[in-house]
């Protein structure tokens, strides 16, 4: 249907095209105007044409994008594991024990599976399941994702090692996709079906924006069984609970037997309630136990290896290891029994030169509050800047303080209160203009605009009847806007609080040429509206060429564009969306200029961009940013801060949002925050 519409369409301009060249010098000049959507419209035909590829389900692209999403998720997987335990290398975390609950705690059919295990044979542990669907429950820093990495890991590599072996390809190579289910798009239509159909062409879009894995091919690996998805943070998806149950339903629904493994990982408040829609049915529910006094001794030595010394770890730990062998149950002990404060000892104490004794002589709570305090210092030590300096420990922590504090403003005001999205910092402003502000600056707006269009539509005439100049600036003011407007309209991207991106893969998709097609005929027909009704000042030579860039613009934008469902570092959704916003005025001003002059172009490329400003987040993000970064409270560029706390461990991604490492950290900013002052009208 695409190829038959695009051959339709550059057949009937080639014909117009033709006559038009017979009409003189009017004639020719329209028909080169016509030249740029004909030629267009050819080479998209020439390329779909060109397009001959197998179809998505086909056992060969099956295993050729299987092979190639796999080999990105252990690279992937790997670094993420590295900065959660602050290691490098073959990064090992402590060996968590879990356990199945006891029989009189289940209350639905379990998957099988042992009694007992550990990090270290959870692999061997999921193999024994009928059906792959396992949860994973534990409390806050308890190990919950590393443990679902290490199982990721530990899968990925397994058949890594299979199709290596193999002489022929295996039937079926089986992919593992990690999720933060804080992250899910929620669907406005909300029940179970609905759930979980949004819940495949969610993974589908990971793979294809993350992995780079072709849409159709990735939901058709979906569809036949051969991603294994696992969705971490079930209890983070609504603090009601209502979210989880609906997502629970959704995977209780009847799939087949190809579509039945899952592993989820959740708060064990935050799971099986009492309903019996509350419990994934069929699966095998383990929590995870304190670590022994053994696993954490072991871990340290193998985190500080010395050889050559009594117990296998350096000398400066051996205090440590003493007081955690002579008092298992002590404070001590106690605490880093929790992999969440083992992992802030480890990060706080990793410098050669410091003294991890002071945890000796400290009590529980002040042991609690000393490594939180410790963690950042520690952390800027360790990590410079691509650039080779380091940022100063008090910016990093009151920089933090103030993202954390914009979370809890948008969390009282039904926002999420761990998801940050740096676009959204103007919520967290207290200075708020009303609703009639806004209107009345949008209404001088428009009556700016057209005055000052009928003024230079008045100097860019070349008839001396004045109201003639005049009519010209109402139509070029009347086009623009329309034009813009329209966009916006249907594009809808007049939401300062959403994001988009462009996607260059959706170009030679149904969707990118639909919008493509639609976009110049509505320039087509805009353009030859505008010409005819401008008159003889303007015409066709003209109005043509603004109505066909406004359309070209519209669909170049519209069908290139998407909503991003992951990003790989926290300054990318920003970013990305700033390359969304100039696609408009860029293309748009481009093509007025080569069809219409320079003076044409340059008269419409300011009033473009002011419009297309509109609708972007960026004018109230560097307005926010800029008062934040004079009084301290942020970097100048918030991005890039983010990006090396990324690397640094220190913050994590859940689809577009980041997220602290932890959100005991973030409890512990807040609670050491100072007291802001009265003259402050933004997050402190």
């Amino acid at each position: 249907m695409a190829t038959a519409g695009l051959t339709i369409t550059t057949a009937g301009l080639a014909c117009l095209t033709w006559w038009l060249l017979g009409k003189g010098n009017d004639g020719a000049g329209i028909a080169n105007v016509l030249a740029l959507p004909l030629t267009a419209m050819g080479l998209v035909a020439t390329l779909w044409g060109l397009k001959s590829r197998p179809a998505p389900d086909t056992p060969e692209v099956l295993d050729a994008a299987a092979r190639a999403a796999l080999n990105r998720i252990i690279a992937a997987e790997s670094s993420t594991l590295q900065r959660l335990i602050g290691d490098s290398g073959d990064a090992q975390a402590a060996d968590i024990d879990f356990a199945q609950p006891e029989p009189v705690d289940v209350r639905w059919r379990t998957d099988g599976g042992p009694q007992e295990g550990s990090s270290s044979t959870i692999t061997d542990f999921y193999a024994t399941l009928d059906r792959g669907r396992l949860v994973i429950l534990g409390e806050p820093g308890a190990g919950k994702s590393v443990l679902a990495i290490r199982l990721l890991l530990d899968i990925a590599k397994a058949e890594h090692r299979k199709i290596a072996s193999s002489s022929r390809a295996p039937a079926r190579i089986r992919v593992p996709v990690r999720l933060s289910l804080s992250a899910f798009p929620w669907p406005p239509d909300s029940n179970p079906d609905t759930v979980r159909n949004r819940l495949d062409r969610w993974v589908a879009d990971h793979l294809r924006n993350v992995h780079g894995v072709q849409i159709a091919v990735a939901l058709e690996l979906v569809r036949a069984g051969w991603v294994l998805p696992l969705f971490d943070g079930l209890d983070e998806m609504s603090a009601d609970g209502s979210r989880a149950a609906l997502t629970l339903q959704a995977l209780n629904l009847p799939r087949g037997p190809d579509r039945w493994a899952v592993v989820l990982t959740s708060r064990p408040g935050s799971y099986g309630a009492g309903a019996r829609d509350t419990w994934l049915q069929d699966a095998t529910v383990v929590e995870l136990r304190p670590l022994v006094r053994t696993q954490v001794i072991d871990w340290l030595a193998h985190r500080f290896p010395a050889p050559a010394l009594p117990g296998g770890v350096e000398k400066r730990w051996q205090p440590v290891i003493t007081r955690i062998r002579q008092h298992p149950r002590g404070r001590l002990a106690t605490l880093l029994s929790s992999p969440l404060y083992l992992y802030l000892a480890a990060s706080s104490y990793h410098d050669r030169h410091s003294t991890p004794r002071e945890l000796v002589q400290l009590d529980a709570e002040q042991l609690r509050n000393h490594l939180f305090e410790r963690l950042v210092p520690a952390v800027v030590a360790d990590h410079p800047r691509r650039d080779g300096t380091r940022y100063a420990a008090a910016n990093v922590e009151r920089w933090l303080r103030t993202f954390a504090a914009h979370l809890v403003i948008v969390g009282e005001a039904g926002g999420s209160d761990s998801d940050l999205h740096l676009h959204e910092l103007p919520k967290s402003s207290r200075k708020r203009r009303s609703k009639l502000w806004w209107i009345a600056v949008a209404l001088a707006g428009v009556v700016g605009f057209y005055v000052i269009t009928q003024l230079l539509g008045a100097l860019m005439s070349l008839s001396s009847t004045p109201t003639k100049g005049l009519e010209t600036g109402g139509w070029i003011g009347f086009l623009t806007t329309a034009g813009v407007g329209v966009h916006y309209i249907l594009y809808g991207n007049g939401n300062p609080w959403r994001l988009l991106r462009i996607e260059p893969r959706q170009a030679l998709t149904r969707r990118g040429l639909r919008a493509l097609a639609f976009g110049l005929f509505l320039g087509l027909v805009a353009g030859i509206s505008f010409g005819f009704g401008a008159g003889e000042i303007v015409g066709l030579p003209i109005g043509l060429p603004l109505g066909l860039a406004a359309g070209l613009a519209l669909g170049l934008t519209r069908g290139l564009s998407t909503v991003p469902a992951t990003a790989a570092r926290p300054s990318d959704p920003l970013r990305q969306s700033l390359v969304h916003d100039l696609t408009f005025p860029v293309v748009f001003v481009t093509t007025v200029a080569i069809f219409a002059g320079p003076l044409l172009s340059l008269t419409f490329s300011t009033f473009v961009v002011v419009i297309a400003a509109l609708g972007s987040p960026w004018p109230r993000y560097v307005r926010t940013v800029l008062a934040l970064a004079r009084r301290g409270a942020l970097p100048a560029r918030p991005g890039r801060f983010l990006d090396w706390a990324y690397d640094a461990g220190l913050v994590r991604m859940s689809g577009t949002a980041t997220q602290f490492r932890h959100r005991e950290l973030q409890d512990h900013l807040l609670a050491a925050r100072p007291a802001p002052s009265s003259n402050e009208h933004s997050p402190a």
